[in-house]
């Protein structure tokens, strides 16, 4: 993806499942990601931030979602960014940082929504996952691209 055909896009969060709370906060440029490498930062609500970083014709994303702690006792299984013509669910082309049954393992996933549901895996699976961890808050920090 080229930063011109991003432009028309409305960012579409998909990895909040709920709302924040005051236990639960995800801030810019902590300890993982500087700003001084070129990364942009976005906070999207108070329990997940978006980086990303562009270089010729490629971006490289990063998610550091905390759920509240009353939630998610063993941590998320997933997170996902996706990008949506509309703002919406529908035809959004979608990021899934997914933890794997193995302890530690992480992959990720390129998807795409035809209907709110569960997005069908992209028959071009063309995301490289960087680094994915459980953070010590319960939560995902995820870099791909």
């Amino acid at each position: 993806m080229t930063p011109s055909f991003l432009l028309p896009w409305v960012l579409l969060v998909v990895a909040v499942l709920c709302r924040p709370t005051a236990s639960a906060k995800a801030k810019c440029y902590l300890d993982w990601i500087k700003k001084s490498d070129g990364y942009s930062c976005m906070s999207l609500e108070d329990n997940m931030v978006l980086y990303w970083s562009v270089s010729n014709d490629n971006i490289t994303f990063g998610i550091d979602v905390v759920p509240p702690s009353s939630l998610y006792s063993d941590g998320l299984g997933w997170a996902a960014i996706g990008l949506s013509p509309a703002g919406g669910m529908y035809g959004a082309d979608m990021m899934v940082v997914v933890r794997d049954s193995s302890p530690g393992k992480w992959r990720v996933e390129d998807r795409f929504a035809v209907e709110p549901d569960t997005p069908a895996l992209d028959s071009q699976q063309d995301l490289t996952l960087l680094m994915a961890r459980a953070t010590g808050r319960r939560g995902i920090r995820a870099m791909f691209t």
